[in-house]
């Protein structure tokens, strides 16, 4: 059996690059705007895939997330807050 790997610090490049990052282990809300939606639904139960460019970030990240959990009308370029809890969005709502 190898010998486990020891853990080593981020180099002082990707250290900044990752520093004003929070972690998305942890509860946060961010902001954003609405790039796409699509309404989606899963073995009866409704969905909606957001494409949302969160602000500070080069381009968008897909997000989906509960139907009953965000406006019934968001429309693309809507800004919007989400809530995050590890990594996943839990609920959106206009910012």
């Amino acid at each position: 059996m190898p010998a486990p790997r020891a853990c080593r610090r981020l180099d002082p490049a990707r250290d900044a690059h990752h520093s004003p990052r929070m972690s998305l282990l942890l509860p946060q809300q961010r902001t954003g705007t609405v790039r796409a939606t699509r309404t989606v639904d899963l073995h009866g139960d409704r969905w909606l895939d957001l494409l949302v460019a969160f602000d500070g970030d080069a381009g968008a990240t897909a997000l989906r997330v509960a139907f009953d959990a965000c406006p019934a009308d968001l429309a693309v370029d809507d800004r919007v807050a989400v809530r995050l809890v590890m990594g996943t969005a839990t609920r959106v709502e206009r910012a």
